[in-house]
């Protein structure tokens, strides 16, 4: 991502939801999820398995299952909620600059766009213009190369 970098609790969040849904999951696995180096998982996880979110179940000196405890079910249902939170909060932002830069067209007089993607940028400029009460710009077209 350009702009953003993940935190520990986004980190955290990843992790906890890997191990809930695969305890058998490698380290290795685990810092391609997170995007972290598998030394960095080694002390994450190891402070997971210190606050009491996860334990670990040997099998062999290179097996180990990773378990999520009560107590981490309720962490990553906490991250989760405020990740989401937080990206809805984004989402609100993103659409208000967005709403500011069509007014900022219209002011110059434009009455037809064409939108070149129809991504999600696209669909939140389309969401903007459904959502303004007045007379907005039309969307006359959108290009894709995808399609």
């Amino acid at each position: 991502m350009k702009f953003f970098n993940p935190t520990f609790e986004l980190k955290e969040l990843r992790l906890l939801q890997h191990i809930e849904s695969k305890f058998d999951c490698t380290q290795k696995e685990l810092s391609e999820v997170v995007g972290a180096a598998v030394s960095m998982i080694n002390q994450y996880i190891n402070r997971l398995e210190e606050q009491g979110m996860i334990t670990r179940k040997y099998h062999s000196p290179k097996t180990v299952h990773y378990f999520i405890t009560p107590e981490g079910l309720k962490r990553k249902n906490y991250l989760l909620i405020t990740y989401t939170k937080e990206l809805l909060d984004l989402y609100k932002l993103a659409k208000s600059n967005v709403k500011s830069y069509i007014f900022e067209v219209k002011d110059k007089q434009y009455q037809k766009i064409l939108l070149y993607g129809a991504g999600e940028v696209a669909e939140t400029i389309l969401s903007v213009l459904r959502d303004t009460e007045e007379d907005a710009l039309q969307v006359v077209a959108v290009i894709d190369d995808d399609q």
